[in-house]
Order: C-alpha cells, then sequence, then structure tokens
C-alpha cells in the first residue's frame, strides 16, 4: 500500500477566492458581506464550498500537486446551511481532475503502477474532510460563549489554523429585539471578541474569515469607517457579494468586489 504524503499549509487559505488574482488577499482576517437578496444562500455556500475545500485538500501527494493547502478549518456554523455531502463531492470532484490529468500525463508504461487509484482518490478525500470541524450554534447566547472561549478551543487543537464562521450577525434581529442594540454596535462587540481569542494564540499562524447578511436596503459603510488606529483594522478589507446584471437561469452568476476589483463568478 502506498504512504500517503501530504504537505503542509504554506499560504494564506483565503487567496485563491478571487481566482488568478490572489495576490489581492494578503490579510489573515477576511470579512465576506452577502449583499444579494434572491438565491444569496446559493451563492454563499458557493464560496464556502471553493474556501473550504481547498483549505482542506492537500497540497501534493506522492509528487503531485493539488490545489490545496492541508489546513485543519473550524468552522462555527450559525446558518445550518453548509453541507458536508456538498464538500465531499467538491472534493471528490477537484481529486478526479486532478487524478485524469495526471494519468494523462504519464507515459502509457507507467501509467499502471504511477496512477492515483480510485482507492488513493477516496483516501485523500476521506484525509481532507477530516480537517474540517464544525461547531453548531443555534442561539446568540451560545455564539457569544463560543466567541469568548475561542482561545481555549485553539490551545486545545493545535492543528486548527483556519477560523470559518457562517454567519457572524446570523442572531442580530433577536439580540436587538431584546437590547435594543445597533448592528454596528453588535458587530463590533463579535469582531472584538474574536481578535482578543485569536490574539492570544502566538503558535500557528490563525486565518479567520465570516460571512456577514446584508440586513438592510442600504450600503454597508461598516468597513468604509474603520481607520487605522482602530482595533478593528485587520477587518476592514471585506470581499462584498453583489449581484450580477448579466446572471440568467441558466448561467447563474454573481459579483464579488474586493476594493476595486471585481470578478464574476457562478454558482
Amino acid at each position: 500500500m502506498t504512504e500517503m504524503k501530504l504537505s503542509q499549509p504554506i499560504k494564506n487559505p483565503f487567496q485563491n477566492i478571487l481566482g488568478d488574482n490572489i495576490n489581492l488577499l494578503t490579510n489573515n482576517y477576511l470579512p465576506i458581506v452577502n449583499c444579494v437578496e434572491d438565491g444569496s444562500q446559493d451563492i454563499q455556500n458557493s464560496i464556502m464550498l471553493e474556501l473550504i475545500s481547498r483549505a482542506v485538500l492537500c497540497s501534493e501527494y506522492n509528487g503531485v500537486e493539488f490545489p490545496g493547502q492541508a489546513h485543519t478549518v473550524l468552522m462555527i456554523d450559525t446558518d445550518h446551511k453548509f453541507k458536508v455531502e456538498s464538500l465531499a463531492q467538491e472534493l471528490q470532484k477537484k481529486v478526479r481532475e486532478v487524478a485524469e490529468a495526471h494519468f494523462r500525463s504519464l507515459d502509457k508504461k507507467d501509467r499502471k503502477s504511477l496512477r492515483i487509484t480510485s482507492k488513493e482518490q477516496w483516501q485523500i478525500v476521506k484525509k481532507s474532510l477530516a480537517r474540517l470541524q464544525i461547531l453548531e450554534i443555534f442561539s446568540h447566547q451560545a455564539l457569544e460563549i463560543a466567541l469568548c472561549g475561542l482561545h481555549s478551543l485553539l490551545r486545545n487543537n493545535t492543528n486548527i489554523s483556519v477560523i470559518v464562521i457562517n454567519s457572524i450577525n446570523t442572531f442580530f434581529q433577536e439580540v436587538s429585539y431584546e437590547t435594543n442594540i445597533y448592528a454596528t454596535a453588535y458587530q463590533r462587540r463579535l469582531l472584538s471578541r474574536i481578535l482578543k481569542s485569536c490574539s492570544l494564540i502566538t503558535d500557528r499562524q490563525l486565518y479567520c474569515t465570516y460571512t456577514q447578511h446584508h440586513l438592510y436596503n442600504r450600503e454597508d459603510r461598516f468597513y468604509g469607517q474603520i481607520q487605522a488606529q482602530d482595533k478593528l483594522e485587520v477587518f476592514k478589507d471585506a470581499i462584498f457579494i453583489k449581484k450580477d446584471a448579466e446572471s440568467t437561469e441558466t448561467n447563474k452568476t454573481f459579483i464579488l468586489q474586493f476594493k476595486n476589483f471585481k470578478i464574476r463568478k457562478s454558482y
């Protein structure tokens, strides 16, 4: 049996979101603001699938390069829309594409001995899925407790290097009804707790991303108001998911905007 060799993560797991323009994303903290109404959950899930699949997939197997980074991901799930089955299918697709390309690149006499077998492909997928840990959250109290205690969870799980929160403001309406807190104040409170917990971890490089629902029919100005001296300055560079006027029922697309850069993606 061939021994599986999986390489260590070597780069920012957010870079692949913008395709070939990977150098645009250099921060360790990445807000993803969903400004779309119709089909927004499908779009958000497609982004999460792309981000997480590339983060947990290996970058190399027996000398063959894979489009992954072998990160261990902690997902704090408040929306409960992300499906592990969909992640498994996405990983299988990525692994199969690499295996088929590798097979075609081999001399015919070497294909039987050097190809990546179906069994090995499934082992790569299983190893990748094992790198995803999911923490299910069902109330705003549980979310705040989880963020306050995030540093303890990270200290006890030293393999975790990527944190994904999907979504950070799921419970805002409930919290606002109970306390009359403003959306920006609530967001600052949660982000402050994330930053405090992550700053206590010094033994590894951490990356944190979160999705954010666009709750009101107006421009989101939260990130534009973050100044250099603000302790939340690390969150200022957000990606905005926007509706694509050219999207159709047969070719569903959306726009990702990062600063002045835009890219059209399918879902």
